[in-house]
């Protein structure tokens, strides 16, 4: 009994389901639409582990869709994702789902591991730009004199004066 267990838990593994729907869309039915490719995951004894709802997006090119009654060029669509875990046996009829739904411009399935979902991106200062990283210039000083508005005329025209020559 235990060998059957630890067998099904390798065979199961995390996908992730990538996907562009048409914009033609309602913005009130993306959620619908969304939630068709969830349970169709989950029909096939799929687990969802997360997901982002579609968000509407432009595209960086043009698509080109391919429906009975012709094809349908797209330059922008909502984009969503789910991850789920699933038996590489149940991928082929999530794939035939995703393939047959007219709403789905293009998807992608990929395998995945699970350290990906807890990755953040570190958006810290650079040492470079701390304060403490840059080194004081000798000979200038950091002290501010208080100019008249005479001195800052006549340096101004020195300066053009130089640039003139």
């Amino acid at each position: 009994m235990e060998e059957k267990t630890t067998t099904q838990k390798e065979s199961v593994r995390l996908y992730e389901l990538g996907f562009i729907l048409n914009p033609q869309i309602e913005e009130a039915r993306v959620g619908e639409e969304a939630a068709k490719i969830k349970a169709v995951i989950e029909s096939d004894g799929g687990v969802i582990v997360a997901e982002e709802l579609p968000k509407y997006r432009a595209l960086s090119y043009t698509m080109i869709k391919r429906l009975a009654s012709g094809n349908k060029r797209v330059s922008s669509g909502y984009f969503g994702w789910v991850k789920f875990e699933s038996e590489a046996d149940s991928l082929s009829s999530i794939d035939a789902a995703a393939k047959n739904n007219e709403n789905i411009i293009r998807y992608i399935m990929i395998k995945t591991v699970k350290d990906s979902m807890y990755v953040q991106r570190s958006y810290g200062v650079r040492k470079m730009f701390q304060p403490s990283a840059f080194k004081p210039v000798e000979g200038v000083s950091a002290e501010r004199k208080a100019v008249s508005d005479e001195e800052l005329d006549k340096s101004i025209e020195k300066l053009v004066a130089e640039v003139g020559k």
